[in-house]
């Protein structure tokens, strides 16, 4: 481009308008948008979306979009409380920030506490199903932190716990490779053994495992998780555990909202009622000092990745079963 040309076109480069600034001229009011009736499933049926399956992908990842076509890669994250999406992710999707100035959004998952946006989607298509209404954090970058690309794709959404209980059910299942959800028809593995299913206040879905020698940890099942059984420093000591005691190195493993931090801790057995685990490998939560964190136990994906479940919001159970190889 000649001087000349710079100089002409300057003013326009000077208009132009931000994507943090598009996305606060779509702000939505408060008064607004407390009158909507969030997180709707308009049809019924079963929904069911193919996982993702190469080398990159160590999550589980599906592919949504909206009512006019726009595809989004989302990391299915249970033990995230509330979902996010990047902010050019919230263009293509016409998500509207609440109130002005817009609100933010206190959320846990992602590794820890962090700040977002407040916004609402107007609608996302999980194949055949459409979920209206969806309240969402907006992560004011174009990236999530931790999760890789996927074949030259970023992943957009981190599908949190507060969009799949909308639905009557969700099913992971390894053998056919594929996650299901499903509104007003019956749950799958319904001969299964159950736990009841909780929710603690702003995480994911929260049961009751025997862990070692303790027969009701409480657990939240974590399909963003990276290690298969993590554990506070309360819960270790309840079982047994002194991380002081451990001399493993502190490992660290960043997400959206920051960095965990963990050591290496003792194998251990783990029940779902019935259907057991033996000799897993756990670890135990700490600060980046090495001091024990209390945050509570996670059950991650390299556990989860491996079984048959579901969770049946219908009934408040979840159901495992651990597939024939």
């Amino acid at each position: 481009m000649n001087v000349r040309n710079f100089f002409l076109l300057m003013p326009l480069l000077l208009l132009a308008e931000t994507p943090l600034e598009q996305f606060h001229q779509r702000t939505m009011p408060l008064e607004e948008a407390e009158q909507l009736k969030l997180f709707t499933v308009t049809e019924q049926g079963i929904s069911t979306l193919p996982l993702y399956k190469t080398d990159q992908v160590h999550f589980p990842v599906v592919e949504l979009q909206t009512p006019n076509g726009e595809k989004f890669l989302a990391l299915v994250d249970t033990g995230a409380g509330t979902s996010v999406i990047t902010l050019p992710a919230a263009l293509r999707a016409g998500v509207h920030p609440v109130g002005n100035p817009p609100m933010q959004l206190g959320a846990r998952g992602f590794g820890g506490n962090t700040r977002l946006w407040t916004g609402v989607m107007p609608a996302l298509q999980f194949g055949e199903l459409t979920l209206s209404q969806l309240r969402v954090g907006v992560w004011g970058k174009d990236r999530l932190q931790g999760p890789p690309d996927v074949d030259g794709r970023k992943i957009d959404i981190l599908l949190g716990y507060d969009a799949m209980m909308a639905f009557d059910w969700m099913e992971y299942d390894p053998k056919n490779k594929q996650i299901r959800f499903g509104e007003g028809r019956p749950a799958p593995l319904r001969d299964a053994p159950s736990i009841p299913l909780d929710k603690k206040r702003g995480g994911g879905p929260l049961v009751k495992l025997s862990v070692g020698s303790q027969p009701d940890l409480p657990v939240t099942l974590d399909s963003g998780g990276h290690f298969g059984l993590r554990f506070s420093g309360a819960d270790a000591k309840r079982c047994g555990i002194e991380a002081a005691n451990l001399v493993a190195p502190v490992q660290k493993r960043k997400s959206v909202g920051g960095t965990s931090h963990v050591v290496e801790g003792p194998r251990v057995k783990v029940g779902f009622g019935p259907v057991e685990i033996q000799n897993l490998r756990s670890h135990i939560a700490v600060d980046s000092t090495g001091r024990t964190d209390h945050i509570g136990s996670l059950l991650g994906y390299p556990v989860l990745s491996r079984m048959h479940w579901v969770l049946d919001q219908e009934k408040k159970q979840a159901r495992f079963e651990i597939p024939a190889r």
